[in-house]
């Protein structure tokens, strides 16, 4: 009898053990190499930096294609005033679902060839304008997934939370 009960507790602690899983941490907290501590001092609502690296279009730019790399990233500008209520959302996201998200100020692009060869990279995502030519539109929230363009959004309407972006549509 002994034996029986004491084979009814080891299955029971075995069965219940097997409802136990190991979750791994977000893919998407890792920071680029290159990031550093974002400025956001011009973001008038913004309280805090926590969750936002600042990166340059050129660590962008050689992301894509790198299968290292896993990213949120938001294009923005303080002088932008969807940007500046946006970038609030954008943050609440970060903290909810512990993630980094990558900063890349438009005003700190390096120069007209980096705007270039940015907007080459991220054509799939981007809008055009009236002649048909992609163009750099803001705020832009964008995922990289093992170095390939998966998701993203453009603008920022009143009610819109970015939930859906950051959304993992495989879970």
């Amino acid at each position: 009898m002994k034996k029986f009960i004491r084979s009814i507790l080891l299955a029971a602690i075995l069965l219940s053990a097997a409802g136990c899983s190991f979750t791994s941490p977000n893919k998407y907290q890792s920071v680029m190499p290159n990031a550093v501590e974002a400025d956001l001092s011009g973001y008038n609502n913004i309280q805090s930096t926590y969750g936002f690296m600042e990166i340059t279009s050129e660590d962008v730019i050689s992301s894509i294609g790198n299968k290292e790399i896993n990213a949120y990233i938001f294009m923005g500008s303080i002088n932008c005033h969807y940007c500046q209520d946006a970038i609030v959302e954008v943050q609440k996201q970060a903290l909810n679902h512990p993630l980094t998200i990558h900063y890349l100020s438009i005003d700190k692009i390096e120069s007209e060839d980096s705007y270039n060869r940015l907007v080459d990279v991220l054509t799939p995502i981007l809008q055009t304008n009236k002649e048909g030519k992609p163009v750099l539109y803001m705020p832009h929230l964008f995922k990289i997934e093992n170095g390939e363009l998966v998701d993203g959004h453009l603008g920022f309407g009143e009610g819109y939370d970015y939930s859906d972006v950051f959304t993992n549509k495989e879970d």
